[in-house]
């Protein structure tokens, strides 16, 4: 049985601070796994701007491969699912259903 070979992707961020381009790049086995990756990364930077009460959703990470080839762009929206944007939870409200 033979390894594939590890691919190299470029995620390059693009949101409200401006954009920056992946130098690096990091392996994966095809574009299903990139994708993944950069969701995992959306979710850890809009973790660290919850953290601060608000986050922002209008970014986007584009995908390249190692011939600057965009292959793919995850908007921020994608990776996180919004339950109810405009709920508000107040205090004589119970926290879960039932309770």
């Amino acid at each position: 049985m033979r390894c594939r070979p590890m691919a190299r992707y470029f995620l390059h961020l693009s949101n409200s601070f401006g954009f920056i381009h992946d130098e690096e790049g990091a392996e994966a086995a095809d574009l299903s796994d990139a994708r993944t990756l950069a969701v995992t990364t959306i979710r850890s930077l809009l973790s660290d701007e919850i953290k601060d009460g608000r986050f922002n959703l209008k970014g986007k990470i584009e995908i390249a491969d190692d011939r600057g080839v965009q292959l793919a762009v995850v908007p921020f929206s994608d990776a996180v699912e919004v339950a109810d944007a405009n709920a508000r939870m107040t205090m004589d409200q119970p926290d879960r259903p039932g309770t």
